[in-house]
Order: structure tokens, then sequence, then C-alpha cells
């Protein structure tokens, strides 16, 4: 049996949809925010493509490195900004 038969996973996708469209995230946005076309998110919502879970992780990983840079120089601008204002102030 394929898995995007498998009732489990049918469930997972009626999920998915019930909290994309909960958050008034259309598919064109989600699928902009994955670097996909809309067409990809519509294909996993109609069961026509399976979510590969591979994908998902690689994505996921390259969202964190991204937060966790930004978030490093956001801190390192307020410790440098910080350092400035404490000697202007001395």
């Amino acid at each position: 049996m394929r898995s995007i038969h498998d009732p489990r996973y049918q469930d997972l996708i009626k999920k998915f949809i019930e909290l994309r469209e909960s958050k008034d995230v259309t598919q064109v946005e989600l699928a902009r925010h994955l670097n996909k076309p809309q067409s990809y998110v519509s294909k996993i919502e109609i069961l026509e493509k399976s979510i590969d879970v591979i994908e998902v992780v690689a994505n996921f990983e390259s969202r964190a490195n991204k937060l966790y840079k930004s978030l490093k120089y956001s801190l390192l601008f307020i410790l440098c900004f910080t350092k400035v204002l404490c000697i202007l102030c001395i």
C-alpha cells in the first residue's frame, strides 16, 4: 500500500490543511516559503504527491540555520550598540 492511501497519512494531510487554513495561509504563500510552485502544495493536499520526510528535514535545517545567523548578528549588533552606549555615557 502506498503511503498516500494509508488512512493515517490522509488524516495527517487533513490536519495539515486545517492548520494552514486556520492561519489564513494560502497555498501560494506556503509554496513561496517552501520555494516550490503552488501546484506542489496542491498535489500534496489532494493526495497526488506524498511529503518527502528528507525534504522536510532539509527545509527545517535551512530555516533553522537562517534564523540562527539572523539572531547571532542581531545579538552581536545589540552587544556592540550597548558597548558604544556605555562608552558614550561615561
